[in-house]
Formats: structure tokens, C-alpha cells, sequence
């Protein structure tokens, strides 16, 4: 599948992070239980006893890029994002990703391998210039302590998404 998604608000807190859609009708049921009939090509799964995840994220090569004006995910609000997208064989990586929040700069590229008990995970990013009280306020309660800007470069690698995997296995400078 090859993809070039460009549009002014992308809300992944409803597309990823929302709770299970329940299908009220028997042909809601039967539209999100077909499988997509356009040029979508399978490829055979290498690791079927992945059960815990997507069966896409095995049996399709995906290939693209978004541009995003604006984009939400865990209620964070990011501008203009763009990044080149690939999905192969269980693992997908991104690069060139490029977004502006906090009033800075996030750059990033990295890559998940959804094929480990636990997936491992290897991200390198560089913060420039975000400002403070806005991203503390987000995600500590010290919203008026401290002032000033964010820069930092990070390069980090870990297993799991769960918060006791990550306290036990990331690593990174």
C-alpha cells in the first residue's frame, strides 16, 4: 500500500487512542469485519503467533508519507507535521518526521519491531526551542515553577509500552 496523506487535522486520539467501536446494526458488523477490496496486496505473516497486535501490522508492506496542518494525539496538539511512513513484516519505522509544538521544533525518526514478546522500539529526536511552562503543565503539575525554553537532543531505545517495561528497559542518552 503506498499512501501521500495531506490534510489540515488529523486526530489521533479518535482514530487510535478511542475506545472500541461496538457495531450497533448486523451491517455495521458486516462493513467493519470485510476486508478492504481495493489494491491491497498481502504479503504471508512471518509471526502469526502475534495475536496481541493488528494482523495488518504482518500481512501488508505500507509505504507513504503525511503532511498534516494540524495533528492531536494524547491531547497534545502539534503543527504542521510531516513525515515518510513504512510498515514491513511486523516493523514500522519513520523518518524525516518534522512537527512544531510548545512553540518549537520536534524532529524524529525511529522505528518499532512488533515482532519481539515485548516490541522494541529505538527513537532518535531533537527538541529545539519548546517552551516550558506550556510542556510541564502538560505532564507534571509544576506549571508556574520554572520558565525558559527546551532544547535537547534524545536517543533512545527500549521494549515495551507498558509503564513497568519502560522503567525496566529503556536506555538512551
Amino acid at each position: 500500500i503506498s499512501f501521500d496523506l495531506q490534510g489540515h487535522f488529523l486526530n489521533l486520539d479518535e482514530l487510535i487512542f478511542a475506545e472500541k467501536v461496538t457495531p450497533s446494526s448486523q451491517a455495521e458488523k458486516q462493513a467493519l469485519t470485510e476486508p478492504l477490496q481495493p489494491t491491497l496486496v498481502p504479503t504471508p505473516p512471518k509471526t502469526a503467533e502475534k495475536k496481541e497486535y493488528p494482523p495488518f501490522l504482518y500481512q501488508y508492506i505500507v509505504k507513504g508519507k503525511i503532511h498534516e496542518d494540524k495533528v492531536k494525539v494524547q491531547g497534545i496538539y502539534l503543527k504542521d507535521l510531516s513525515t515518510n511512513i513504512t510498515l514491513e513484516e511486523g516493523k514500522l519505522a519513520w523518518s524525516d518526521l518534522y512537527a512544531q509544538g510548545f512553540d518549537g521544533n520536534i524532529r524524529s525518526l525511529g522505528s518499532i519491531d512488533f515482532n519481539k514478546d515485548k516490541p522494541e522500539y529505538q527513537v532518535t529526536s531533537s527538541l529545539s526551542q519548546l517552551k516550558l511552562i506550556p510542556l510541564l503543565a502538560k505532564f507534571t503539575g509544576l506549571n508556574n515553577n520554572l520558565s525558559g525554553t527546551l532544547s535537547a537532543d534524545f536517543n533512545l531505545s527500549g521494549k515495551g509500552f507498558t509503564k513497568e517495561a519502560i522503567h525496566q528497559d529503556l536506555i538512551g542518552t
